[in-house]
């Protein structure tokens, strides 16, 4: 997936290329917009085409998404999880990652000095903020994440958590507190046992 700029007409193109095993890279799906379209709307069209994607890919087909560092945010590594999507993006090495252990290291410290990728376990995260949507929606809390009126369910339990722990720091305390207690309540309900280990002294 990638952006191309065509500076002659003034427009850019995001591509998803289909990488093939003889290395060249087949088109897909693409979008072409005004140059001036990107401003504030840029994460639309990068949200739109792999949505694309995920409603043409037959069923059980795997999909990896894989960018260069300009898609190197943590916003679209949760919208490509909620599709179901893997994904392989590049961002900088002074950025801090944290494994579903609470071990923090810069993304260069993960990698290390071989260069090789490193896979670091991320499940525990996505569960907790599957619960922490799942609180909230029980609260009803989900109708001020969508931007339509509809009654269903418009974005997943795992994508209403990861909206409301951006909103979380800046939440009045009327609707934190209540969140927070309902969200220390979700193991029981969910019938989930939560193992705590205590650091080594």
């Amino acid at each position: 997936m990638g952006w191309t700029g065509f500076d002659g007409d003034d427009q850019a193109t995001l591509a998803l290329n289909l990488v093939t095993g003889h290395g060249r890279a087949m088109p897909l799906l693409w979008l072409s917009v005004w140059k001036d379209e990107l401003k504030d709307r840029r994460n639309d069209f990068e949200d739109a085409c792999p949505l694309r994607l995920s409603k043409l890919a037959p069923p059980g087909c795997r999909v990896t998404i894989v960018a260069d560092r300009g898609f190197g945010d943590h916003k679209p590594f949760a919208y490509l999880a909620e599709l179901g999507f893997g994904h392989v993006i590049r961002f900088r090495g002074n950025i801090h990652v944290t494994d579903a252990f609470g071990e923090t290291r810069t993304a260069a410290e993960w990698v290390g000095k071989s260069g090789r990728a490193r896979k670091l376990r991320a499940a525990f995260a996505m569960a907790l903020l599957t619960m922490l949507g799942a609180a909230g929606e029980s609260l009803g809390m989900d109708r001020q994440l969508k931007s339509n009126t509809s009654k269903t369910r418009t974005h997943s339990l795992f994508r209403q958590g990861w909206m409301l722990n951006e909103l979380i720091p800046n939440m009045p305390e009327h609707r934190l507190m209540p969140l927070m207690q309902r969200f220390a309540e979700m193991p029981a309900r969910s019938g989930l046992v939560c193992w705590l280990i205590p650091e080594a002294q």
